[in-house]
């Protein structure tokens, strides 16, 4: 029988395990600038009063590499640190700034 602390123990590991992965594959896909953009050809020929917000902001953090890479490498550093015991705190705090 598994006690109530183990069982606790291996949710935070998963639920730091699944962080970890998130954290990486998302970190990844803004150093390769391949996360925010506007897709839809459509949303281009719309007022721009008519486009929503999101798109807007998603637009304009496309024009700006350094924001992508910078924020990108944040995200892949502080899902590495999560993975150590030494260093998930640190990490916890640079994720939770992501």
């Amino acid at each position: 029988i598994l006690k109530k602390e183990k069982i606790i123990d291996v949710g935070v590991l998963a639920l730091r395990w699944y962080l970890v992965y998130f954290m990486i594959i998302y970190g990844w896909a803004k150093v390769t600038l391949s996360q925010f953009g506007v897709h839809d050809p459509s949303i281009i020929e719309q007022p721009l009063r008519e486009v929503d917000s999101f798109y807007v902001a998603w637009h304009l953090f496309e024009r700006n590499p350094f924001f992508n890479i910078s924020t990108g490498l944040l995200e892949i550093l502080g899902g590495i640190l999560l993975i150590f015991n030494r260093t998930v705190l640190i990490g916890a705090l640079m994720v939770l700034s992501s």
